[in-house]
This record gives structure tokens, sequence and C-alpha cells, in this order.
């Protein structure tokens, strides 16, 4: 059985990440600083189906219209930045 997790793991993981999650969600409260992607089933396919999401959240968030104190209104515009420098290397680069 090496190299297997066994199913108790597996469904730790899975509750430990509920946890975390609704956690953050809590803990972000009105900031404007959570986002939920859903419930999503943990199979590849699953995982998959969410990763552009997670992608663009991870990378390219705060958006400019989640800015309720200046400091993330910085950061919006900090990701603003980041976005065009993205889609100008992949306009060069075709």
């Amino acid at each position: 059985m090496e190299g297997r997790i066994p199913a108790f793991a597996a469904n730790a993981l899975l509750h430990q990440r509920a946890l975390t999650r609704s956690w953050i969600y809590y803990s972000s409260g009105d900031e404007g600083s959570s986002c939920d992607l859903g419930e999503f089933s943990p199979t590849i396919g699953g995982m998959l189906f969410k990763f552009p999401a997670a992608v663009v959240v991870t990378l390219y968030r705060p958006f400019i219209w989640e800015s309720k104190k200046i400091i993330v209104a910085l950061s919006a515009v900090k990701v603003l930045i980041f976005v065009f420098f993205t889609l100008k290397v992949f306009y060069k680069r075709g």
C-alpha cells in the first residue's frame, strides 16, 4: 500500500480544506478580499475545471471595483499594471 493515501487521510484533508475555506471567508468579512470559487469535486477533472478561475483569482485580484479602502485600491492599481504587462507579453509572443 506504499504510495497510496489511505481513505481516512483523504477525508481528513478534504475536511481540513473545508474548514480553512470557511475560516478565510469568515475572517475576511466585508473587507472585499474574500473570494469563493464554489464547491468542486475532489477529482482531477474537478480541479482542472476550477484551475482557470483559481489562476485569475490568485494573480489578478483585487479587482478595481472591489476596492473599499485606499490600500486595496493601490493593490488593484498594481494588479492592473501586472495585467497590462501580462497582455503585452502574450501579444509579443503571439
